[in-house]
């Protein structure tokens, strides 16, 4: 037992810590300990229960973060395109047509991968629940 003002090691029959005066209060009985333990085993049941959710929660999150960049990153690379010089079409011209057709490529990409992370994340909350439910069988 510790001392929980200065932290001096102290035995059982001590009340009064010897080295700062602080009244030391004895420990809490087996029965309080072990319930204790057991609302801590409950709440952790609780937590693995429910994690999945967070999981769901994000992919959802993710998916939509993702599509709505794909979304911008496509109508600015069209208004790229749509970009024309004053004297007629102009190498500077072509360059921004084809600048637009790379940002459509790009927000394909960016849909792939917001719809790739979204679906790994729902597999992991899907195999969190079948872990728990496994825990619980045995």
């Amino acid at each position: 037992m510790y001392c929980e003002k200065c932290g001096t090691e102290l035995t059982d029959e001590i009340v009064k810590c010897p080295k700062c005066g602080n009244e030391v209060k004895k420990e809490e009985s087996n029965s309080k300990q072990s319930e204790n333990k057991i609302d801590i085993k409950k709440l952790k049941k609780m937590i693995k229960s429910n994690i999945r959710y967070v999981y769901y929660i994000l992919a959802v999150l993710i998916f939509f973060m993702f599509m709505i960049a794909a979304s911008n990153i496509s109508t600015y690379g069209v208004n790229i395109s749509n970009i024309e010089s004053i004297g007629g079409e102009t190498l500077e011209e072509a360059y921004y047509y084809e600048l637009g057709g790379i940002y459509a490529g790009y927000a394909t990409v960016v849909r792939g991968i917001g719809i790739f992370i979204s679906a790994v994340l729902v597999w992991l909350g899907a195999n969190f629940k079948k872990e728990n439910k496994d825990e619980k069988m045995s």
